[in-house]
């Protein structure tokens, strides 16, 4: 899955306020992820990955330790 089609979606996320409609484009977008991809798209919807993040390959509230077990 193209990056730019999880930034497409936050695009679509800002131009509303309804929580409703929110759940709809989210679950929209979800139908169309692959299945493999889910649990990375997940957790960037969820907020839990930032830029710095990325880099080190740690995404997420566990700390590295926890990655390891």
């Amino acid at each position: 899955m193209e990056f730019s089609t999880l930034v497409k979606t936050y695009l679509e996320l800002e131009k509303t306020q309804s929580r409703l409609e929110m759940s709809a484009i989210i679950a929209d977008f979800l139908k169309t992820t692959p299945s493999e991809n889910l649990p990375d798209i997940i957790t960037f919807l969820m907020g839990m990955c930032s830029a710095q993040s990325l880099q080190t390959g740690v995404c997420g509230l566990a700390s590295p330790e926890v990655h390891r077990l």
